[in-house]
């Protein structure tokens, strides 16, 4: 399985592609947050730009599953 890892912060989002607990450092990509209207169309360009399809998405991120807003 393939899975979406993110290191978001307030400015930019670095999203990448991770296979068995290792990231590929091509599938790295980096991302201004105020270019995005919400997280999922943030994600949705990354797979798009990875060439992938959408399948489903895992947010191991509690920080991120609170947020009320994108932008500040």
């Amino acid at each position: 399985m393939i899975d979406i890892v993110a290191d978001i912060g307030g400015t930019n989002a670095r999203i990448g592609l991770a296979r068995g607990g290792r990231v590929d450092p091509a599938s790295v990509r980096r991302y201004r947050n105020a270019d995005f209207p919400d997280f999922g169309a943030l994600i949705a360009a990354h797979v798009a730009a990875a060439g992938g399809q959408r399948r489903a998405c895992r947010s191991r991120s509690s920080r991120a599953r609170r947020a009320q807003r994108w932008r500040g």
